[in-house]
C-alpha cells in the first residue's frame, strides 16, 4: 500500500518533498488547526473556469488610469488590447474574484493547467495590485487601471489594457479572512 494522494485546494498534486516537509510542518498543528489552516487556503471553485481574451491591436484606443473604486464581485477579462506595433501576439487569462476586504481569489489558465491562488489586493491612487499568499506565496503584480461604465481598464508593463467586467458576487467573502 503506497501513500495517499494528497492534493492541496487549487487541486495539484504536491511533489514528494513538498509533501514530506508539509507534513513535518504540520504535524505540530492539531487538527482543528490543520481544518483552519486548509479552510483559510481555500480556493472557491469556478466552475467555467478562468477567461481568456486575445490580444489584438488596437493603437486608437486612448487610456489613462485615473482610478476608481470596484464592487466586491467576480471580474473575467473580456479584452486585451496592445496599444503599440510590433506586440507578439498571444492570450491574457485572468479571473479575480475580489472581496470587499482586501482579500480575493485569482484564477489563470497556463498551458492546459488551471491554477488558483488566494490573494491580496489593493485598488489605490490608481493602481490595482496583488499579492498570491496561498497556496504559492509572493507573486505581486501592480496594474495602472480606471473604472469606465463598471469595466476595469488595467495597463500591463508592455502597454497592453487589459478589460475586465463583473459577472458574479463574491464567493472569496464568504471564507475566513486571511491571517
Amino acid at each position: 500500500m503506497g501513500e495517499p494522494n494528497i492534493t492541496i485546494p487549487r487541486g495539484r498534486l504536491r511533489s514528494d518533498q513538498s509533501l514530506s516537509n508539509a507534513q513535518n510542518q504540520n504535524s505540530h498543528l492539531n487538527s482543528s488547526q490543520q481544518a483552519e489552516a486548509d479552510t483559510v487556503c481555500e480556493v472557491p471553485a469556478l466552475p467555467e473556469g478562468p477567461a481568456r481574451a486575445d490580444i489584438e491591436l488596437r493603437t486608437d484606443i486612448s487610456f489613462k488610469p485615473s482610478g476608481g473604486t470596484n464592487d466586491s464581485a467576480r471580474s473575467r477579462i473580456i479584452g486585451a488590447y496592445a496599444t503599440q506595433d510590433g506586440f507578439t501576439p498571444g492570450r491574457w487569462s485572468m479571473t479575480f474574484d475580489l472581496a470587499d476586504s482586501g482579500q480575493g481569489a485569482f484564477y489563470r489558465q497556463l498551458t492546459f493547467d488551471r491554477q488558483s491562488s488566494r490573494i491580496r489586493w489593493s485598488m489605490r491612487e490608481g493602481v490595482f495590485s496583488y499579492e498570491t499568499v496561498c497556496p504559492d506565496r509572493g507573486e505581486r503584480m501592480e496594474f495602472p487601471y480606471s473604472m469606465q461604465e463598471g469595466k476595469i481598464f488595467m495597463t500591463t508593463p508592455d502597454a497592453i489594457v487589459l478589460v475586465l467586467e463583473p459577472y458574479a458576487h463574491s464567493e472569496v467573502r464568504e471564507l475566513p479572512e486571511l491571517p
